[in-house]
């Protein structure tokens, strides 16, 4: 009798434990819509980042060739629509037909008229036809664009390439114009940027952006290649500095632990 008590005691206490953990994930729900941020859906990272990214912030996704860049920002895209926003991708390093089976082969979920190539909407949308330079061709878009889906998430794919095709003076003033716009729009911003370390910015594009989040691999003494992410920067927001392993498996982006 008295050990039936104690093994009764015991399931209450783990109840009770289940439901206050519940209740702290539900508060921070309600939390992170209360002060409008757009998630990432990382699981354990957007706890990280105070809930997720700030609304209306122009955010870099950067780090070397193959970690996943791109992949994670499809998956962004696409749970963010799932879960009632409105967004769009805009592609001029891959085509839109590759980008459509990357999702394809994460599982994700996307409308084909989610995702633009920036190289063909400047041949056929008629704002292109004036446009002086690509970041004005894409503000431009956005603009009309957000008029007609009220879109609030978009995602630039890639700030190197755009850049790499303009001829302005000052890159970096050209930039800082650029995020200015996408932020008077109103838009959450995220934009892939090629950078082989977390210190090297070649037009100091990471000073003008609201946030970056750096991805990067490291090679343990087992010589086992991760994936690692960290947040280097995030305006308004109390934020972890520290790097976590980043996997991916059954459709979902998850952290499991933090890098010594």
């Amino acid at each position: 009798m008295v050990e039936d008590k104690a093994s009764l005691k015991n399931e209450i206490k783990k109840m009770q434990e289940q439901l206050d953990t519940l209740k702290t994930r539900m508060d921070s729900l309600v939390s992170t819509e209360e002060e409008g941020r757009c998630r990432t859906f990382i699981r354990g990272f957007d706890e990280k980042l105070g809930g997720g990214i700030p609304n209306s912030h122009v955010v870099l996704l950067s780090g070397p060739s193959g970690t996943m860049k791109s992949s994670l920002a499809l998956s962004i895209l696409s749970r963010n629509i799932q879960e009632g926003m409105e967004g769009v991708y805009l592609t001029l390093d891959e085509s839109k037909s590759s980008l459509m089976r990357t999702a394809s082969n994460l599982g994700l979920e996307i409308d084909e008229g989610s995702i633009v190539d920036i190289g063909e909407m400047r041949r056929v949308e008629d704002i292109a036809r004036d446009a002086g330079d690509w970041f004005e061709v894409i503000t431009r878009f956005l603009t009309k664009t957000k008029k007609k889906k009220k879109i609030s998430l978009v995602v630039l794919d890639s700030l190197d390439s755009i850049l790499s095709l303009s001829s302005h003076s000052s890159p970096r003033d050209a930039t800082s114009g650029f995020f200015h716009s996408l932020r008077d729009l109103d838009l959450t911003a995220l934009i892939i940027d090629e950078a082989e370390n977390e210190w090297e910015y070649q037009d100091h594009e990471d000073r003008v952006a609201d946030g970056n989040i750096f991805l990067t691999f490291e090679m343990n003494l087992d010589k086992e290649v991760k994936l690692m992410i960290r947040c280097l920067k995030m305006r308004h927001t109390e934020h972890s500095r520290d790097y976590y392993n980043l996997n991916f498996e059954n459709g979902e982006f998850f952290l499991s632990g933090s890098s010594d």
